[in-house]
């Protein structure tokens, strides 16, 4: 992510739309991160989370939407997860592994390609991966 806005990004059926709020700079010299929001059409505008580190990818039926974003707690330094959003149970999800810096690349079969700060690729199977919490709200 750089500190350019980012551009709302429909969901595949048209139903959803994903805003962003202004981008800031965690740290100085360091990360950036936004919030993320969700507007269902003919609903309230929900936050997502506060941290997001990175462009989020759709599933294909509009079910799930993924994205990186920022951790951190009393043990474990500023990191990043990947978080998924349900469309279905609309509860956020963040899954246990953590990485330095990454960028969702593809998502294919519940199957995500990761790159991380290097340009080295990973597979990430979010119906295999360990779940941190499946009912993530902000200030939790």
């Amino acid at each position: 992510m750089t500190n350019e806005p980012q551009q709302n990004i429909i969901s595949p059926n048209g139903k959803y739309t994903l805003l962003f709020g202004r981008v800031n700079e965690y740290s100085m010299g360091g990360a950036y991160a936004c919030s993320i929001y969700l507007h269902e059409q003919n609903e309230d505008i929900i936050t997502l989370h506060i941290m997001c580190a990175d462009k989020p990818l759709w599933n294909e039926d509009s079910t799930s939407v993924y994205f990186p974003v920022w951790f951190t707690n009393e043990i474990v330094r500023l990191k990043q997860c990947v978080a998924k959003y349900d469309t279905v149970t609309k509860k956020v999800s963040l899954y246990k592994q953590l990485f330095t810096t990454i960028e969702i690349s593809k998502l294919e079969n519940e199957l995500l390609t990761i790159l991380d700060y290097r340009g080295n690729a990973s597979t990430f199977n979010v119906l295999e991966e360990a779940i941190l919490t499946d009912d993530y709200k902000i200030g939790k």
